[in-house]
């Protein structure tokens, strides 16, 4: 459902105020409220993703970006978070406009911010602050996350991938470690002179020959006899595992970056 800036006005009708979904009548806010009545009662649909154009708030400091009414803001949060307790299935609201790349949860309720794609971005790198898109990706059959969801539930059901333009791509690292011994390990990539650190909330997909990806998950699993270095992208850590030679890569939008590790000694 898909409400907000942009919207046609029927003729003669006098422009919303910026900012505001109840600024020139309460027309849009029935809408959403009939709509997730839908998704409520319905039998075949297990979530309602919502999107319009100002988040309810603004992730950087300035808050100059988010809708301008923050009662009406906080009553949509709420509404949105009685909607997911009252019903059990998801719920998730996408907007943009802050020039920022970020997300978050509110009771249980992911809020997505989009980035800039076309001009520069309002904020650092640290903050969020690149050029990009980001790609979504909805698994109906998770749905139903129940009245307490945890954030593996909420992932389950609505995925996000963000995915930068790279001019380049780097990984930085030890190319020579010892059985045992731990290194760093890092990525950047550059986009219009801007050099952006491979991290959250940048996607990427760590991996190579003789390289066990750690996840810190509870299914993390046990490096194989074969894995040469261990890298935990999380941390930044690459662990020499045993003797011989891993090719650590990183993928970020399409491009790949390569690092080639020797390790020394016998190891485990």
């Amino acid at each position: 459902m898909d409400l907000g800036h942009g919207s046609p006005l029927p003729p003669q009708a006098t422009p919303r105020p910026p900012g505001t979904l109840a600024g020139n009548g309460l027309g849009q806010l029935e809408m959403l409220e009939e709509q997730l009545g839908e998704v409520a009662e319905s039998d075949a649909l297990t979530g309602a993703v919502v999107l319009f154009h100002h988040p309810t708030a603004d992730p950087l400091p300035s808050e100059s970006s988010q809708l301008s009414d923050q009662r009406e803001a906080r009553a949509i949060e709420e509404q949105l978070a009685e909607f997911r307790r009252t019903t059990g299935k998801s719920v998730a609201l996408v907007n943009a406009h802050a020039g920022v790349f970020h997300v978050a949860a509110v009771e249980g309720v992911t809020t997505l911010v989009n980035g800039n794609s076309g001009k520069s971005p309002a904020g650092t790198p640290a903050t969020g602050g690149f050029t990009g898109w980001t790609m979504l990706g909805i698994d109906p059959t998770s749905g139903v996350v129940g009245r307490n969801p945890a954030t593996p539930d909420r992932v389950d059901w609505l995925a996000a991938e963000t995915r930068p333009w790279v001019d380049s791509l780097a990984i930085e690292g030890r190319d020579q470690l010892a059985a045992g011994e731990v290194g760093e390990v890092s990525a950047t990539l550059t986009q219009d002179g801007r050099e952006v650190p491979v991290a959250w909330p940048v996607t990427a997909q760590w991996g190579g020959t003789g390289v066990h990806i750690a996840t810190g998950g509870a299914g993390d699993e046990q490096p194989d006899r074969r894995d040469v270095v261990r890298v935990d992208p999380r941390t930044g850590e690459m662990t020499g595992l045993r003797r011989g030679a891993a090719t650590v890569t990183v993928t970020v939008n399409g491009e790949t970056a390569r690092l080639t590790v020797k390790v020394a000694g016998e190891g485990r």
